[in-house]
């Protein structure tokens, strides 16, 4: 739900929300934690970097625990890389950068416009909106991966933390313009959330209930944002609206609203 008030940048929102998570999870303090990060970031897309930073501070101080630093695992031709933000210790660095600057050039041409509302704190006199976010670390594993040669027909990149949605859009492009790659993303927070689908499935893996998961799943997609062309651009790969699902389904039939045979009516 943070999430989804930082992507509508409804500030008001993801305040009340983050009073009621402290409010009834008081003792989850790395979800608290990383509840104050996404609530100062969206401090952070209206300008207001100074309130930002002392949520920041005063949650990491109340909760004593640190900030987890964002990191992207890659691995072509048989080397595994870790890439942070702005990354510059791997011996190509100058032909990752070279090639991050050609597709910044690639994706203005086709009309991409760098956000600055995905950026989190103030820029220094030397740095521009594209040079912030070109620096991030899954496009640095993205251009890691386009300096190969061959070129892999799949890029796999492996993310520690949430994607934000210059990155997002950017994979978007990427995967339409250059037919080839196919970027697939697998956000290691995201694990338990596919374990508890196929626990809660495991009893009732009928062909059914695996329609009736992915048809719920599109439907609360469009319905959040409010677009089906949004969907399948963005959110191909959204866990959070398949455990949705999976506990939706899970609830009816422990509760007999409806059958294991489910039809498109009674879904």
């Amino acid at each position: 739900m943070l999430s989804g008030a930082r992507n509508h940048r409804n500030r008001q929102l993801a305040e009340k929300i983050y009073d009621r998570m402290k409010s009834v999870f008081p003792g989850e303090k790395q979800s608290l934690l990383s509840g104050a990060i996404l609530l100062s970031n969206i401090y952070s897309s209206f300008g207001e970097y100074e309130l930002a930073m002392d949520i920041r501070s005063k949650q990491k101080n109340e909760l004593g625990i640190n900030i987890k630093v964002g990191v992207t695992w890659t691995m072509a031709n048989g080397e595994l890389v870790e890439f942070k933000a702005h990354d510059m210790s791997h011996p190509r660095s100058s032909e990752i950068y070279a090639e991050l600057d050609r597709l910044a050039l690639l994706l203005l041409k086709h009309g991409h416009t760098f956000d600055s509302s995905w950026i989190t704190r103030k820029l220094d006199t030397y740095e521009s909106i594209q040079s912030v976010l070109c620096g991030h670390s899954e496009k640095l594993a993205i251009a890691f991966n386009l300096i190969q040669r061959p070129i892999p027909s799949t890029i796999q990149i492996t993310k520690n933390l949430r994607i934000c949605g210059d990155c997002r859009k950017i994979i978007s492009y990427l995967n339409f313009d250059q037919s080839l790659i196919n970027i697939i993303l697998f956000i290691v927070e995201q694990l338990k959330s596919i374990l508890l689908t196929i626990c809660l499935l495991k009893q009732y893996r009928t062909i059914e209930n695996i329609s009736t998961l992915l048809r719920l799943e599109t439907e609360f997609q469009i319905l959040r944002w409010n677009s089906v062309e949004y969907y399948h651009d963005h959110e191909m790969i959204d866990t959070r609206s398949k455990i949705s699902a999976a506990y939706f389904i899970f609830y009816c039939l422990n509760n007999n609203i409806i059958t294991t045979n489910i039809t498109n009516e009674t879904s």
